[in-house]
Order: structure tokens, then sequence, then C-alpha cells
């Protein structure tokens, strides 16, 4: 799992959201490599559409930039040795903390740096 983190009023615009793209691409890929496994798949279906929406509309920002970085327009594929259903769950919950905790991080940043969160100020950290 791809972990930096960064502090929101020191990176600038464009790091934020290409690292956000990033994050979600991931785990886009995670889920993708997740689903066949559960037994729910059509959540875990929408759950990647919405993870593929949020990322596309990024792209879209970092378009609107200007930037040089060239933006993956699929996520790369990640291989999971999952050998039992304990494994699975905890693969799928892994992998929906983390992902909860990058949507957050994301609002966050989208609110912007003098917006007060929701839940409270433990953390201005943006981590992928």
């Amino acid at each position: 799992t791809l972990a930096i983190t960064h502090t929101l009023e020191k990176v600038p615009l464009e790091s934020s959201l290409i690292l956000a793209h990033e994050g979600l691409q991931q785990h886009q890929a995670l889920l993708s490599s997740i689903s066949p496994h559960l037994e729910n798949q059509q959540r875990a279906t929408d759950l990647m559409n919405t993870v593929r929406d949020l990322a596309v509309q990024i792209s879209k920002m970092l378009q609107g930039l200007q930037t040089d970085y060239v933006l993956q327009t699929t996520p790369s594929p990640v291989a999971l040795r999952l050998h039992g259903d304990f494994e699975v769950q905890v693969a799928a919950h892994l992998t929906l903390v983390q992902l909860q905790s990058l949507g957050q991080d994301v609002h966050r940043f989208l609110e912007g740096p003098g917006q007060e969160p929701a839940g409270g100020t433990d953390s201005d950290l943006l981590t992928i």
C-alpha cells in the first residue's frame, strides 16, 4: 500500500490532486482483485464505479491545471493471494478502512485548508 503523508497547507494543489488520483487508482485495483472473492460482488462493483468516477473528476481537475503529469487511465493490476474466507474478509476490511480514510482526506482537501472538518480536527494530513 502506498503510504505518503503530506500536510495539506504545504502541498501544492497539483501534487495533492496527483496523490489523490493515485490513491483512488490503487484502491480501485485492490477492490477489483478482492471483489471476485466476495459474496456480494454488486456492492463491490458499485463502489469501484464510484471510486472510478471520483478519479475521473480529479483527472479533469488536473487537466484544467495543464499539468505535465501523465495520468494513468486504468489502475495497475494488483495480485492478491487470498487463500480463504478469513483472508478475503481481512483484505476487504483493510481496503475499505483505507479507502474511507482516503475519502475523508480527499473531502477535507477539496473543502479547502480553511474549512473545519465535520468530524473534528484530529488531522490535516492527506494519506494515500
